[in-house]
Order: C-alpha cells, then structure tokens, then sequence
C-alpha cells in the first residue's frame, strides 16, 4: 500500500485559506457576504444607539431649559413681589410721615389757641 500525497496548487491554497479567516469552512464568496451583513448590522446598531443617544441628549437639554426658564419666571415673580412690598413699605413710611405732619400741625394749632386764650385772659385783667 503506497501513501498518496496531494498538494493543492498555490492558489487552491490561498482561496481555502481565506474561507478559514473570514469564519467559514469552504464557504467561499457566501463568506463574504455573511462578513457584509454582520459589518451593517453593526452599523445600524450604531446609528440606533446614536439615535437614541442624541434623543436623550435633546430630551435632557429640553428639560434644562424648562427648569432654567422655571427659574427665571421665579426669579421674575420674586423680584416683582419685592418691587411691590418695597412700595407698599415706601406708601406706609409716607402715610406715617403724613400722619406725623398732621399730628405736629394740629398740636401747633393747639399750642397757639392756647397762647391766644392766655392772651385773652391776661387782656381782659388789665
């Protein structure tokens, strides 16, 4: 019994030898086309997560600006709120003063009718 060796041709070789690189066993150009399949799923995985990262993003920067602008209307309403107790405590600091001119002016007006009855009566004895 006589051992038969069979060496395949260069090429038969390297044709073989790239089925077993790209994962297939004799696959031949269906390799390749499995190859291309997986490299677009990837892709479309990728644009997936890069949709949905962007979505998140947007969603997050659209929830910063209804809470920067939340604050804003807040610091808007504080600010109006203090104008208004700033002139309601400016209206009660005048009607005070006011009060106090009125209530000065009458005792004046006290004092001289005072003076002017002393007057009388010291008039009136001499």
């Amino acid at each position: 019994a006589s051992a038969v060796v069979v060496t395949p041709s260069p090429a038969a070789a390297t044709s073989s030898l790239a089925g077993l690189v790209t994962g297939g066993c004799g696959r031949g150009t269906g390799a390749g086309d499995e190859r291309e399949h997986r490299r677009q799923q990837q892709e479309a995985f990728q644009r997936e997560l890069q949709a949905q990262a962007e979505e998140a993003k947007q969603r997050r920067l659209a929830e910063e600006r209804r809470i920067a602008e939340e604050e804003r209307r807040d610091e808007e309403r504080f600010r109006l709120e203090a104008e208004r107790e700033a002139q309601r405590e400016a209206e009660l600091e005048e009607a005070k003063r006011e009060a106090e001119r009125k209530a000065a002016a009458k005792h004046e007006e006290e004092r001289l009718r005072l003076c002017r009855e002393k007057a009388e009566r010291e008039a009136q004895r001499e």
